[in-house]
């Protein structure tokens, strides 16, 4: 039913379903835990963040309970929640919990797993956001590293590409964003061809931060030959 954009019965069909599994089988049954995931996730749906919060939190809660905070499940309720925690402009809870995700998904399904750059990924766009650069660059950096395991389209792997080359830019580390450019438009060349939209904005971002390298160069030029000889 949410599918079809009927949410009003959908959330009512979901809270139905809700109850009778908490009488049934118990708060803590995993069948139970499912139908209040589901209803928060039906919650989202129509943006209703503040009511769908306290349902994803109990869901944690119980999954941290009854399978550990390494387990699978519990750090994708722990992303979840991060999430929605974003969505709702609570960026220091949100940092957090990605942080906690981050960390359950190390444990439950290993470093290079997908769902483990996935969110390393968004916690990377939460620290660019915020200007946090160099909290932001290990995070992106580590997804450039794992392309193959994210198993990402070209146009996901560049669209981070593109986010590290100015979390790089924005430190002044415009040698090494100009090598990620330089990196990027061949991929989008090959990927999209010479010709595509994406080669043409990695053409103009690779000339922007090389027009930086060449000032920064040109400015060491100077002071150098600027600077008296001690001989």
């Amino acid at each position: 039913l949410a599918q079809r954009g009927q949410f009003v019965e959908a959330e009512r069909m979901a809270r139905d379903a809700l109850e009778i599994r908490r009488q049934v089988l118990g708060e803590e049954h995993p069948l139970t835990n499912n139908s209040l995931n589901n209803l928060a996730g039906i919650l989202m749906d129509q943006h209703k963040l503040s009511e769908a919060e306290p349902l994803m939190k109990r869901a944690l809660a119980v999954c941290e309970k009854t399978l550990g905070a390494a387990h699978p499940h519990t750090a994708t309720r722990l992303h979840n929640l991060a999430t929605l925690l974003e969505d709702q402009g609570k960026t220091g809870e949100a940092k957090d919990m990605y942080r906690r995700a981050l960390e359950a998904r190390e444990k439950a399904v290993g470093g290079e797993h997908r769902d483990t750059l996935s969110t390393a990924a968004y916690l990377a766009e939460v620290h660019y956001k915020e200007g946090e650069y160099p909290l932001a660059e290990p995070l992106y950096k580590r997804c450039m590293v794992g392309r193959t395991t994210m198993a990402s389209s070209d146009t996901q792997h560049l669209a981070l590409m593109s986010k590290l080359i100015m979390t790089l830019h924005k430190q002044g580390k415009n040698e090494e964003a100009f090598k990620y450019s330089e990196e990027a438009l061949e991929i989008a060349s090959k990927a999209q061809g010479a010709a595509s939209e994406e080669a043409a904005q990695f053409t103009k971002l690779k000339a922007a931060i090389g027009s930086h390298v060449k000032a920064a160069a040109s400015a060491a030029a100077r002071s150098s030959s600027s600077t008296p000889s001690t001989a």
